[in-house]
């Protein structure tokens, strides 16, 4: 029976004006989204290149001392997925270039957003934000009178007269709305599962970026045509629904951003370079001061060559002290990084409880996830570039190390081209489920409260 009611509530939709509008603006906005998405993200991706080959070519344009080949360095960039064009996540904020270079540990740099206005960033406008915002108010807006509307010209009753059950008037309602809704963004989802065949995992990601979207989509048609069939009338169906979509999609989500910087703060990024600066000088953990420890690496290498003064080395000293200030400034950086990365785990904590009270949250973290532009994924990016930092140094430095400090040397600048190139690629998925597994599960929690409020609603029987 449930199926007969899904097939008329399809039809009666599709013969509405109002609905075919409806659908016209959705898909035009979806478009306007994609065609954006796609032509950003040509954009960025060209722009990385062509920088990346000149920032290459002017390292090894000529022959450098190693030290100052170093300090010139260069800068890499955070590789975008195919997914990344729908969800460009905390990229925008976070930022994108990674900058190279001796006796710094850089962040990410060159974000978006500072760099726009208000209406600029209204203005990108991606897919996740139509998905996650507009879609629901389209669901609202076909489904708030799909049984209110039948109550208040009396067809329940007939209906009911005739056998119909209160089970099968209610399921139906849900999947005829949700087939009209699967209609509409299924071109979209099309297009995802497309630009994600280039790869066996981007495609499994593309594959549970749509599943997430489509468990979601339901969640709000359920909860739509659940507040229909417990209201008198559509008016407050619809004043109710539009007072769920304003609390759950836009007051919860500030309010637990708010509360998760408020109790969680993260200290400045000036604040912690003094923090640095003052570490490296003066030393941590009874290392000693820079003067302290230097003497200690001379005193190691006149013993390692065993030598008495440090101009009988056979080595540039130089060199290794440099990197052995390099060392140093990373284990600080690292330990000064610790709590940082803790107050923001504990942040990210927070949202995912709150994706149990709101599925907008639930959906906003998968969606970014899935993408590969979720918090998870751009630390592992820094924490890579990082190690490509540490690594090109070192290498700089080892080959100043070779050549006695009394004697002129340079690197080649075939030695400058044949130096290691980063190489980064997202991780696999089993990192997204193992992140973010208490948002996944919270998808199945929304769905098993939806049921079990309307069965319950059913077995009250207060339609009439």
């Amino acid at each position: 029976m449930w199926s007969i009611i899904a097939k008329k509530e399809i039809k009666q939709l599709i013969s509405r004006q109002y609905f075919i509008l409806l659908s016209i603006i959705t898909w035009c906005t979806i478009s306007i989204s994609v065609f954006n998405g796609f032509k950003n993200y040509q954009n960025i991706k060209q722009q990385q290149e062509d920088a990346q080959k000149l920032f290459q070519n002017e390292l090894s344009e000529k022959d450098r001392d190693p030290h100052s080949a170093a300090h010139f360095g260069t800068y890499i960039f955070k590789p975008f997925t195919s997914l990344s064009l729908y969800d460009p996540g905390v990229n925008n904020y976070s930022g994108t270039t990674y900058r190279v270079e001796a006796h710094k540990q850089s962040e990410m740099n060159f974000s978006n957003i500072p760099d726009t206005t208000t209406i600029m960033r209204f203005g990108e406008l991606p897919v996740s934000t139509v998905f996650q915002l507009l879609i629901p108010l389209l669901i609202i807006f076909i489904s708030f009178s799909s049984i209110s509307k039948e109550r208040e010209t009396g067809t329940l009753k007939i209906l009911f007269s005739q056998g119909l059950h209160h089970r099968s008037l209610v399921w139906g309602k849900i999947f005829g709305n949700y087939f009209i809704i699967t209609l509409i963004t299924l071109p979209v989802f099309i297009c995802i599962l497309i630009t994600g065949v280039s790869s066996t995992e981007l495609f499994i990601k593309a594959i549970s970026f749509c599943i997430a979207y489509s468990i979601y989509f339901f969640i709000i048609t359920s909860i739509c045509v659940l507040i229909s069939y417990q209201t008198k009338t559509s008016r407050n169906s619809l004043l109710s629904l539009l007072c769920i979509w304003i609390l759950l999609c836009v007051i919860f989500p500030k309010l637990v951003a708010s509360i998760a910087e408020t109790k969680y703060p993260l200290i400045s990024y000036h604040k912690f370079n003094k923090q640095i600066d003052h570490d490296f000088s003066f030393g941590v953990h009874e290392d000693g001061t820079y003067n302290e420890r230097r003497k200690k690496t001379e005193t190691k290498l006149l013993a390692q060559y065993n030598v008495d003064s440090i101009s009988h080395l056979p080595i540039n000293i130089d060199g290794a002290l440099l990197q052995a200030s390099e060392d140093y400034n990373s284990k600080i950086h690292h330990l000064r990084s610790i709590p940082i990365s803790q107050q923001m785990e504990r942040q990210k904590s927070m949202f995912k409880i709150a994706a149990f009270f709101t599925p907008y949250i639930s959906i906003h973290q998968a969606s970014m996830a899935f993408s590969g532009t979720d918090l998870y994924h751009h630390q592992d990016f820094h924490k890579n570039a990082k190690i490509y930092r540490d690594d090109f140094v070192k290498t700089l430095n080892a080959e100043l190390t070779k050549i006695p400090k009394n004697k002129e040397h340079t690197v080649s600048t075939e030695f400058l081209k044949n130096m290691k190139k980063f190489n980064y690629e997202q991780p696999l998925i089993r990192f997204v489920f193992g992140k973010q597994y208490l948002v996944f599960i919270s998808f199945f929690y929304w769905l098993a409260l939806l049921i079990f409020l309307i069965e319950i609603s059913i077995k009250k029987n207060n339609i009439l």
